[in-house]
């Protein structure tokens, strides 16, 4: 038996060096690495880095938002966590969309740079404005949502939870495969927001629920912070470390009919 103990230890001591992580806690003034989501014409989206946090600005969106996203299609089965802080929400437009933010993995986004229902894929844990007359003063909790086109499933919902302005607080995500069943959970601190399963889905061959991580924000200004992404198929890297290509270059600023993005230094 004492055998055993030792061998299944050993066992879980070398799957844990398996897993790898993602950090990116914005302190080195930039987000190298994420990819933008691109927008329809009219419609605003900005992203800074002041004080190692990452400052993300959405606006005049009448239904998807926009999206920084990381990773790829080789990333499956992992938990994502990030600080936020609701800093201030715009007006919307006649029968849009209420501000929200949120977070998202197993999506396609940073692979397509867009953010379009008919094109794009993710399964989210986000937060809504749900009452309009309270403005800034706090959002409900929204829950989970799985986009996997041509599936839509809104994951059952765990209570009420409603944040205040300008307190921190720390969203996550998380997704796991046994057979042909993906599990998610997601909770905002120690409060549960969802907990389903869904099934592997699978178009042309293709698994669909995998892919990248995403921040998403609609109508509102958000800080987040501190991002932690870890799992069996995710690569060690700290961001502030990164050396890639982006769409602008270091220290850059680039200015779309879609969008403005811009990096502070």
């Amino acid at each position: 038996m004492k055998w055993v103990s030792i061998f299944l230890a050993a066992i879980l001591m070398s799957s844990s060096l398996w897993a790898g992580t993602v950090t990116d806690d914005f302190e080195d003034g930039n987000f190298e690495g994420w990819r933008p989501s691109r927008f329809a014409l009219g419609e605003q989206a900005e992203w800074t880095v002041e004080q190692g946090e990452l400052v993300f600005t959405s606006k005049n969106f009448c239904r998807v938002g926009s999206a920084l996203a990381i990773g790829d299609e080789t990333w499956s089965d992992y938990e994502f966590s990030v600080q936020f802080s609701l800093r201030r929400t715009f007006p919307i437009c006649s029968g849009g969309w209420m501000p929200s933010l949120g977070i998202g993995i197993d999506s396609d986004v940073a692979q397509t740079g867009t953010m379009k229902l008919e094109k794009n894929q993710w399964v989210i844990a986000y937060l809504s404005n749900q009452e309009p007359q309270r403005g800034n003063d706090g959002w409900k909790v929204k829950g989970c949502e799985v986009w996997l086109p041509p599936v839509y499933q809104r994951g059952p919902d765990r209570g009420s939870f409603t944040t205040e302005p300008r307190k921190w607080y720390t969203l996550k995500i998380r997704s796991s495969s046994i057979g042909a069943i993906t599990h998610y959970e997601a909770s905002i601190g120690d409060t549960p927001l969802c907990d389903f399963n869904l099934r592997i889905v699978r178009k042309e061959g293709k698994r669909l629920n995998k892919g990248g991580a995403l921040l998403y924000v609609r109508n509102a200004e958000v800080r987040f912070d501190n991002v932690v992404i870890t799992g069996e198929n995710i690569p060690d890297r700290d961001m502030n470390e990164f050396v890639g290509k982006l769409s602008v270059s270091s220290g850059g600023k680039l200015t779309t009919t879609w969008g403005e993005l811009k990096i502070n230094r």
